[in-house]
This record gives structure tokens, sequence and C-alpha cells, in this order.
């Protein structure tokens, strides 16, 4: 079911496609004399017809040629398109887009990682609005798909569409920012999985009291979601992890009950939270060898300090 719904998905981008450049939108190739079947009918290009759409894309490493490989080969049968791909490394995807942007020789498509839509859509109208072709006329399974959603949380400053919303059960993600506990020790020491922050701060005690040279709270600096202090403060509040508005660990987010922006670091639960790992370390500086309390030390105040002052000069920047 779920590879179902992800090639509904792309069917859907290319179908949307196909409607703009049949309703007046730049001619490649020949697109706006194709013949198309009704709405919701498979393959979308009538028999006997061709139409080809080029997509740029980031290549992968998983990913021999996209042009052969079986899912593309699906999708052309499906559809009666043949599709043409452009492809860049992920170190060279940015630049080469942004010559593609300023080339004028636009591909129909943008799969992906997609252009500055401030810049390429509202401003120099190169990306195109989407609200026309949203309806459930012509984009039925997206426009029911959407209804789970808060489709305005699509639209760019303009009030308007430029991108279609990807709904993906991202299943890794759900692995993320969570307590992982060894349950061979646990047992081992006679206690159940903690469910409060009292409990977690005694299992790890005890577990330092059996193997005092053992590391009762793991993490890494750097890495995807390997920092202890992100998933030990969800039990405070609510700490946002990278924008992709600003591309940065900026820690601001939108409060949906007064709709104002709020940083996290100036909250009385994140603070609360703070309390709770400096007592955590508090507890490790009595049982743990002092080499390696003074390195978890460094890297903790490191992290605490530099989140807080980037918060704070980012929201001095948003309040100007």
């Amino acid at each position: 079911m779920k590879k179902i719904k992800s090639i509904l998905s792309l069917l859907l981008v290319t179908s949307l496609i196909i409607a703009m450049t049949s309703c007046g939108g730049a001619d490649k190739g020949g697109a706006s004399k194709v013949e198309l079947t009704p709405n919701g009918e498979y393959p979308i290009v009538k028999e006997g017809q061709d139409l080809s759409l080029s997509i740029f894309i980031m290549s992968r490493p998983n990913v021999e040629d996209f042009a052969t490989n079986d899912f593309t080969k699906f999708m052309e049968k499906k559809t009666g398109i043949k599709l043409d791909f452009v492809t860049a490394g992920r170190d060279e995807y940015d630049q080469k887009m942004n010559m593609i942007l300023q080339s004028g020789d636009y591909p129909d498509m943008f799969f992906g990682g997609g252009p500055d839509l401030a810049k390429y859509g509202i401003d120099e109208k190169v990306i195109i609005p989407l609200d026309d072709y949203i309806n459930e006329d012509i984009m039925p399974n997206y426009v029911k798909m959407m209804k789970n959603y808060d489709l305005n949380v699509t639209r760019e400053t303009d009030g308007k569409i430029y991108s279609l919303a990807g709904i993906n059960d991202c299943y890794h993600c759900s692995y993320a920012r969570k307590m992982w506990i060894n349950k061979a020790y646990l047992d081992e020491m006679g206690l159940d999985v903690p469910q409060t922050t009292q409990e977690f701060e005694a299992m790890c005690k005890k577990f330092l009291e059996m193997k005092p040279n053992g590391i009762a709270v793991a993490g890494a600096q750097k890495g995807w979601h390997t920092r202890m202090q992100d998933w030990l403060m969800g039990s405070f509040t609510f700490v946002p992890s990278t924008s992709s508005t600003f591309g940065v660990k900026d820690y601001v987010v939108l409060n949906k009950e007064n709709g104002k922006l709020e940083t996290v670091a100036t909250t009385d639960a994140y603070k609360n939270g703070l309390k709770y790992i400096n007592k955590l370390y508090q507890q490790l500086l009595q049982l743990m060898p002092i080499k390696k309390v003074l390195n978890i030390s460094t890297n903790y105040i490191k992290w605490a300090l530099s989140m807080m002052v980037t918060s704070l000069k980012l929201w001095n920047n948003l309040k100007l």
C-alpha cells in the first residue's frame, strides 16, 4: 500500500504538468498538440501519441540509471509518457539548478529539491502557481489526500501554491529523538522501562552503580539525531529541528495558539529541561571518572550556549 501511494503521488505530478502544457504553457516538443485521456484514466496520453517530459532530479548512489530503472519503466507504461532525466550530484545540485534557471531553458519538472520559490516563483514568475489545477476535476486524488492535512501550509508568502506536498510515511524518522535502552541491562538491574524523568534518573544512577566505567546516556555531537539533549528535552517541551525556511538550527516555531513566532530557548519549559539535564550531569559527576565527566561537560556547555545564542540572535533579527 505504501508503494502504491508513492506511485500515485508521482503520477499526480505528471498529470499536473501535462494539464499545464495542454492549457497554454510552454510548448516543448508539441506538448499542447497531444491528446489526453479523461482525468483519472490511464494511460494519460492516448495510444499513438508521443509526449516526453524532462525532470531535473538529484542522482542517487543506489540508482544506476533513472532512465532504465524498473520504476521509471512502470511509470512510462502506466502513463504513456516518456521521461527524460537531467541529473546532478548532491554537491553540485544547487549550483546546476541555479544555472538552469538562469539559462532560460527549463525542465518541465523539478523533482525533490526544488528552486527558491520566493525568487523564481513570486518574483521572477519562472515557476507558475498551481492553484488553478488543484481541484477535484484535475487532481481528485491529490485533493482527497490533502483533506487529511492543511493545504495552506504549501502556500508561499503571496498566498499561492507553487509546489506539491510530498506525503510520506517516514519509517526511519519514527526512530529519531527517542529514548533507546538495552533491555538486557534493565533485566539485570530488575527495572522496568522508565516512564517518567524521575524513573529515568533513577535508572541512570543504578546503572552507573552497577557499571562504574559504563556510559549511562549515550549520544554524539554530530550526526542524524544523535544528540541525547534533543530527546531528553522532549519530556519538557517541543524543540524544533532544522528549519527548512532558515536552513539553520534556529529553534524558532510558530505558536498556533497565538499566531506568533516564538523561540523555545526563552520558555520556562525549556529552562526546566536544561535544569534537569544539568541535574543528570551532577549525578554523573559523583559516579563517573572525572575524565569522562569533563568531556561530557565541555560538549554539553558548547551545545547549550551555541543553541541559545543562535536562537536569540535570530529572534532579534525577526523582531526587527
